[in-house]
């Protein structure tokens, strides 16, 4: 069922999201073997982000530090740059805010969480 569905709306949103980024053929082709380390390296982030999140909240001795940090990244594709955006936000204690451009605007829970932002993601 679950297949079903993601397929049923990634065909029923297919003519917006090649309005909003552009047509698939204007874009640099997705190199999967570049993504296993990535999204190996993204869930190792998620579940230590977790850890650390789930500390600083049941210890009350540990006070949160939140922070907007911006970055700028050389990602030129606007998917490229969704994904990343996606990445961050997906990591707990990070959401990305805003994207203008190559410029980034984060909120983080702890300043560890901003600083180990990944400021080029997925090629």
């Amino acid at each position: 069922m679950g297949v079903v569905t993601a397929l049923s709306i990634t065909l029923a949103s297919a003519r917006l999201l090649e309005t909003t980024i552009g047509p698939a053929a204007t874009h640099p082709r997705v190199r999967v073997l570049q993504l296993v380390p990535y999204t190996v390296w993204l869930l190792a982030r998620m579940t230590a982000s977790a850890f650390q999140i789930a500390r600083i909240v049941l210890d009350p001795r540990i006070p949160p530090e939140p922070g907007i940090a911006h970055f700028r990244t050389q990602l030129t594709s606007p998917a490229a740059r969704a994904m990343l955006a996606d990445s961050i936000t997906l990591v707990p204690g990070t959401m990305t805010l805003e994207i203008q451009g190559d410029d980034f605007t984060v909120h983080s829970f702890t300043p560890e969480g901003y600083l180990s932002l990944p400021t080029r993601g997925p090629s």
